[in-house]
């Protein structure tokens, strides 16, 4: 039983938990140090990532995330029941990122519950809307900013790449304007 309206309907609760990702520390401690934190959804190497764009990011912290807390009706994460996580394998790899997120998270008061699942399972959890939070990552098929920006276009929701199920007009009109263009400052502005 997976209770979608907590996180689907309450925006400060999902901004307390963005404010509990700790990306950084996860690639200091469990990728050791190979890796660079961005703060865009396109990689530095492609047009339209964070230095074209001015993309900014939530940081972690653990202040802010109470204070996000406490508005969304759960001061230090009282009441809140804890967050099942789904994650897309069984290695100990998986189980130490599952644990750094537990400590993280845990320094607010939010729970998880990490479910480790066969890769299959997993996919099919995700195409179904099946799960509360997700451990997962995405892979250029081609390299263009527009393979990552479609993953938060509306039209792919699941069992499509947009698998949170993100709908928001304005980035829908924007997405479809700049998907076929060539890639300069139209395009980036876009």
């Amino acid at each position: 039983d997976l209770p979608a309206p907590l996180l689907g309907g309450n925006t400060k609760l999902r901004q307390a938990l963005a404010h509990l990702v700790d990306t950084q520390a996860a690639i200091d401690l469990l990728a050791n140090g190979r890796g660079i934190k961005l703060k865009s959804i396109v990689p530095l190497p492609l047009p339209g990532n964070e230095r074209e764009t001015g993309a900014t990011t939530w940081s972690y912290d653990v202040a802010q995330a109470k204070r996000l807390l406490a508005e969304a009706g759960f001061p230090d994460g009282k009441g809140l029941p804890p967050l099942t996580v789904i994650h897309g394998g069984t290695s100990a790899d998986a189980r130490m990122g599952a644990d750094l997120s537990k400590a993280k998270f845990g320094a607010a008061g939010v729970q998880l519950k990490p479910v480790f699942t066969d890769y299959p399972t997993f996919i099919r959890n995700l195409e179904g809307g099946a799960f509360q939070l997700a451990e997962a990552s995405w892979l250029a098929d081609y390299p263009d900013p527009e393979n990552f920006y479609q993953l938060l276009y509306s039209k792919n929701g699941p069992p499509g790449p947009n698998h949170a199920s993100f709908n928001n007009a304005a980035y829908d009109k924007a997405y479809e304007a700049a998907r076929w263009m060539p890639n300069g400052p139209e395009r980036i502005a876009l």
